[in-house]
């Protein structure tokens, strides 16, 4: 049994599969723990940022209050007390309401009284100008600052400040989990974050911290780390901001000690499965072995060897089906002996039926090639007789009998052309493609038709371009591709009606429409109309070669043909033909 290959590939692929599975599942797992411990720590270092923010706005409100109950009081000291005892109240004050800053500055900006915690009053040189800033910082500390108009001083302000400190980062450290450190752009005013990581947090910033949304992750002295910022508004540098910073390793540290658990676990779970896999391929090779047996037995000829039970599960159903087509193949060897036999009987009369019927189509052949030829000799023959009839009347002058003369000459050699045409009809000669101007054959075709138009009640409209360039064709095959659309629009309009026939160019090619108000066709029939000996007509009316021959003659000239059409509101056929044909230019390049 170990020998087998399909045990061997069995187990083989149940290994392989299993420890892709395993890495895959491992893979997936890491991916999705990973994730989740950055989005909670984003998570945590956006609460973080959120409660840096709030803190930071009760104390503004604090500020601000302090500042207005500080400007009223200082509006009456002005009025009693000198500049002098107003410092030394300011210094008292300080202490009191445990701020950092007192500063009193005129309308222009000019600091009148000045008083920092912990320092003696500066010179005005070394004044903060607070005048619309809500932070302030110097090489030590950063204050945040808020300030009140004094009342009956127009445009005196009192400014109040409270110092952000290492003290105070430490303190908002231990409440976020997060280390932070105040930025300017530039540098670092003070910080919770272990001195190393300095340089490398300045160095790896982006340029506008202040547009973060998120947390960015960023890579910092080969640590993983997120960095959220909180914008300080109306500070003397506009980059100035209080970063928040998180260290991933170790909230991904556990993350190790899961692999491992979960990778023993996966290897003893994929050993298991292989054992049990063993089994049973073991017994399903042995079942596969016996069917092979008998197929091997058929294959020989011989029909009588015995299957093995097969059990109720897929191979069972597999040999029970085997034996039932076996015995079904068996009958139907019988059956085709007998079959060869009837149809070796059948290929003789079938021969004889298929010269037979190849003499009927060589018959048929030439009887519709009359009818065509009859077909398309009564287009001249009856625009001949239009003409005799014009000639016919008393009152007709000179010139136009002339006219008339001319255009009869001219159908009778289109009726003697049509007779060479239909012997070799694939190709025209070269001889008669010259240049020609469409406009004029289509005037003499309109002219000839006319009478017979008249006849059946049907007004002609022609709209053609004064501007159309020449082109190179066959001047009378084109007048009968052009008369016979003339004719099928004549006979889809019983009723009488109007005819457009319309030219004009379109980039290398001149187009050549024929629009009537007739009963229309459907898809079905638009889609045979150019299918020989195809007639929607009777008998009598047509056989169905006017359009195929009308095809024939467009793509010969290398154009195309359209139809539009919809029932009960007429059809236009448009025939784009090319300025020049290929065969022209090649013929051209030649002599040259």
């Amino acid at each position: 049994m170990l020998k087998s290959p399909l045990f061997l590939r069995a187990t083989l692929w149940t290994l392989v599969a299993g420890a892709v599975l395993t890495a895959v599942s491992l893979f997936v797992f890491q991916r999705v723990v990973t994730s989740r411990v950055r989005g909670t720590v984003g998570d945590e270092l956006m609460t973080s940022q959120r409660v840096v923010r709030q803190l930071l706005d009760q104390q503004e409100e604090f500020l601000h209050a302090v500042a207005i109950n500080q400007a009223e009081y200082i509006s009456m000291m002005d009025m009693h007390e000198s500049p002098d005892s107003a410092t030394h109240w300011g210094k008292h004050y300080l202490d009191m309401a445990m701020l950092d800053l007192l500063q009193i500055e005129d309308s222009t900006g000019h600091v009148v009284t000045s008083v920092i915690r912990g320092e003696e009053t500066p010179s005005d040189s070394e004044l903060f100008k607070l005048m619309g800033l809500r932070f302030q910082y110097d090489d030590m500390y950063l204050y945040q600052i808020a300030s009140a108009e004094l009342p009956d001083h127009s445009g005196k302000r009192v400014y109040v400040g409270k110092r952000l400190d290492t003290r105070w980062l430490w303190g908002l450290s231990e409440i976020t989990r997060s280390r932070m450190a105040v930025y300017t752009g530039n540098k670092f005013l003070f910080v919770s974050v272990d001195s190393t990581l300095i340089n490398p947090i300045g160095s790896s910033m982006p340029w506008d911290m202040s547009a973060m949304m998120h947390p960015l992750e960023m890579k910092i002295a080969d640590q993983d780390m997120l960095v959220m910022c909180e914008g300080l508004p109306d500070g003397p540098s506009p980059d100035l901001c209080v970063l928040l910073v998180r260290d991933l390793e170790p909230e991904l540290a556990i993350l190790k000690d899961i692999k491992l658990s979960v990778g023993v676990l996966a290897g003893v779970i994929l050993l298991l499965m292989t054992v049990i896999a063993g089994f049973g391929v073991a017994k399903l090779v042995g079942r596969v072995r016996a069917l092979n047996s008998a197929a091997a037995a058929l294959e020989r000829g011989e029909a009588d060897t015995v299957l093995l039970g097969g059990g109720h599960d897929e191979i069972g159903s597999l040999t029970k089906r085997f034996g039932a087509m076996r015995e079904k193949l068996h009958e139907r060897q019988k059956q085709l002996e007998f079959l060869n036999k009837r149809l070796s009987e059948q290929m003789k009369e079938l021969r004889q039926t298929q010269r037979q019927l190849i003499q009927s189509e060589k018959l048929s052949t030439v009887g519709r090639l009359s009818a065509q030829l009859s077909h398309e000799l009564n287009n001249p023959i009856c625009n001949i007789q239009n003409c005799v009839e014009v000639l016919g009347r008393p009152t007709i002058a000179k010139d136009e009998a002339q006219e008339y003369v001319h255009l009869i000459r001219d159908e009778v050699g289109r009726m003697a052309k049509l007779t060479r045409q239909l012997l070799d009809f694939h190709r025209p000669a070269k001889e008669e493609f010259r240049q020609m101007n469409l406009n004029a054959v289509v005037e003499s075709v309109l002219k000839v038709s006319t009478p017979q138009l008249d006849s059946k009640g049907v007004k002609s409209i022609l709209e053609l371009d004064s501007s159309l360039p020449a082109m190179w064709g066959d001047a009378d095959q084109i007048k009968q591709v052009l008369l016979n659309l003339i004719l099928n629009s004549v006979d889809a309009m019983p009723g009488g009606g109007t005819i457009t026939v319309r030219t004009h160019a379109e980039e290398e090619q001149v187009v050549m429409e024929v629009s009537d108000t007739g009963i229309g066709m459907d898809e079905a029939t638009r889609d045979k109309i150019f299918d020989a000996f195809f007639t929607t007509k009777s008998e009598v009316a047509g056989v169905g070669l006017g359009l195929f021959v009308c095809y024939k003659i467009i793509r010969l000239h290398g154009g195309f043909v359209d139809v539009n059409s919809v029932p009960g509101e007429g059809s236009t056929f448009s025939v784009k033909l090319p300025l020049k044909p290929a065969h022209i230019s090649v013929e051209e390049g030649e002599l040259v």
